[in-house]
């Protein structure tokens, strides 16, 4: 989600777009683009491919990851203020996409870990891995209804109580 608050991606158009401030995160505003007509045209596979080739939306920065962690850490805050527990399921990301940062998987759950219980629920160690009942289509890797009952299977006993 660090290319998600980043305001990156187009599907991140019209969400809350954030920035680090030295008090902290600081509500700017909403995300650019991601308009009803993109929406529609992305549709289309070939519209798709286009604007994969120019969007930069996978890679992530160390400036992605620092306001992502702020942001984490204020929901963490918020629920503790209304005396509950953050959980926070955690999905591996690729190597690829941390290669331009300080970060990996262990040091992301390891900072994590420190104001939230992180419980992960990757279902491989790689996309290739990943056991086809658990996405919708090889184009659509949205998890399927298979891969949600694991993952809640994984987080139930971190919520029973």
């Amino acid at each position: 989600h660090a290319i998600r608050s980043s305001c990156k991606p187009f599907y991140a158009g019209g969400t809350p777009r954030y920035e680090l401030t030295e008090e902290g995160i600081k509500l700017n505003g909403v995300c650019a683009g991601g308009g009803f007509a993109h929406r529609v045209l992305n549709k289309s596979n070939v519209f798709s491919l286009v604007t994969s080739i120019f969007e930069e939306d996978s890679v992530i920065t160390d400036s992605d990851m620092d306001l992502y962690i702020e942001i984490i850490k204020r929901i963490a805050h918020l629920s503790e203020n209304n005396n509950s527990k953050l959980v926070i399921a955690y999905i591996n990301v690729t190597d690829e996409q941390l290669a331009n940062t300080r970060w990996n998987n262990k040091s992301i759950i390891t900072e994590l870990s420190n104001f939230a219980t992180v419980v992960d629920v990757t279902l491989a160690e790689t996309r290739e891995e990943l056991d086809s009942r658990f996405y919708n289509h090889e184009r659509d890797t949205h998890p399927s209804a298979i891969a949600n009952e694991y993952r809640a299977a994984i987080i139930f006993p971190y919520i029973q109580n």
